[in-house]
């Protein structure tokens, strides 16, 4: 727009509100609404920058954000030597902080380092300012401030077999009381206490061992190297096979099994509820039987978790772990709760198939149709997304084995912190492209939600 901003406000306005209307016309209740978000790039002082101009950018803005009821951000950042005058873009996020917005600026400098680093920085200020929002949708009492991640390094890559990685050691009588816990969503749906006190997973375990450094982090959770391990006169000594603990990445979150793990339980035992159905709809599907008998439609699997939590006999601090088993084999994200679908947009190169009764088809289409049969089979209430996971090979047959999903769903229960609502569901529609699974399950064209 030849440096002038105006323009392009008007033009970023109309957008927002668009989408805005959309979504209250679709249902949203305002509560429900996502955090809109601007990020502004400039190499200097604009073109329109005379009094008018200025009091007319004012106005955007400000409009903007009394319709939005607050829910807008603006990010400026500006491109230059240190000398270059960003008064606007500082006077722009202001506007929006002052009337009820948030927003930053940030002079990044001309460096490619600096400005990848701003960008970080933009991005996590981002994540961290709607992570804020959805909790307090959910508890009006929570904390307002924004979350500040832990401090942590993360566990080396490459060839680290026979190398001894640190860890923590826990046992029980040994001034730490340890329990594992088991949800059980039936309960929980009758409004009854969900966690259930069960044994170890191995025989003879009597304590933990969680490595002190995470092999990954994700929005929420970290996630760490995990042993059940004996205690006997001949010292510890690991049980069982490698699983995979996570907790929490920031550092204000109450990491008890109440307070941070019951909605990943709830998510998590929702959508394996679901997939045992999905996996008898497949089943029954004439289109969808396999031509040979030695092949058939993978199955679809959520892992089962449980809560363990370590309480310090003299400090009584109570601290829990979510524990699930390890994945075997490469790990892969098949869709998100942002729209993302894999190989949507670059095409897809995976070359796993099968010969159905309808025709030939990859592996990873029953993946992405499962969303959509949920989205039909819950009367648009939700879909299941998020899918992320390892394709299992080591049984006759292959199947799907998934964790961390996320339910986005239209009204009611809200289903965590990553549960994007309206927004979220629209978002899958507009990517999700139906083949023959859909077809083959008699679902119509998701291209209108």
């Amino acid at each position: 727009y030849g440096g002038n901003y105006n323009e392009s406000l008007t033009l970023v306005k109309e957008m927002i509100l668009k989408e805005y209307n959309n979504l209250l016309e679709d249902g949203a209740e305002q509560e429900e609404l996502p955090n809109f978000s601007l990020i502004f790039l400039s190499d200097g002082k604009p073109s329109d920058c005379n009094p008018g101009h200025a009091r007319e950018r004012t106005e955007i803005l400000k409009s903007l954000v009394e319709s939005l009821k607050g829910r807008f951000s603006c990010y400026a950042m500006g491109i230059g030597a240190p000398e270059t005058e960003f008064e606007v873009l500082q006077s722009m996020v202001g506007t929006v902080t002052l009337n009820g917005g948030s927003g930053q600026f940030v002079h990044a400098g001309t460096s490619t380092v600096k400005l990848s680093q701003t960008f970080s920085q933009i991005s996590s200020t981002m994540t961290s300012h709607r992570t804020t929002l959805l909790g307090e949708e959910k508890s009006p009492t929570a904390n307002k401030g924004p979350k500040v991640q832990k401090d942590f390094t993360m566990r080396e890559t490459g060839k680290t077999v026979g190398k001894k990685m640190p860890s923590d050691k826990f046992i029980v009588g040994k001034g730490y009381n340890i329990k594992r816990f088991r949800f059980d969503i039936a309960a929980f749906e009758m409004n009854r206490e969900p966690w259930r006190w069960v044994d170890f997973a191995n025989y003879g375990a009597a304590g933990l061992e969680i490595e002190s450094k995470p092999f990954g982090k994700g929005s929420e959770r970290l996630a760490y190297r995990f042993h059940e391990i004996t205690d006997d006169t001949y010292g510890s000594k690991r049980v069982g096979k490698t699983m995979v603990a996570k907790d929490s990445v920031h550092l204000i979150e109450r990491e008890t099994k109440e307070a941070f793990h019951e909605d990943f339980c709830l998510v998590q035992a929702t959508a394996y509820n679901l997939a045992e159905k999905y996996n008898t709809a497949v089943r029954t599907s004439p289109l969808l039987k396999s031509t040979t008998e030695e092949a058939k439609p993978p199955e679809l699997r959520f892992m089962l978790c449980h809560v363990y939590t370590i309480t310090n006999d003299k400090t009584k601090e109570d601290k829990g772990y979510l524990v699930e088993k390890m994945l075997p084999g490469k790990f892969t994200k098949y869709n998100s709760n942002n729209g993302y679908v894999k190989g949507a947009s670059n095409g897809d190169n995976n070359t796993h198939t099968i010969e159905l009764a309808s025709g030939r088809v990859k592996l990873e289409e029953f993946v992405q149709s499962f969303s959509h049969w949920v989205y039909e089979h819950t009367a648009h209430k939700m879909i299941v997304c998020d899918l992320q996971g390892v394709l299992n090979k080591e049984g006759r047959f292959p199947e799907y084995l998934l964790t961390d999903p996320a339910i986005c769903t239209r009204k009611g229960q809200r289903y965590g912190k990553t549960d994007m609502r309206l927004s979220g569901i629209r978002k899958f529609c507009m990517t999700h492209r139906c083949g023959l699974v859909c077809q083959g399950l008699g679902l119509p064209p998701m291209n209108k939600c």
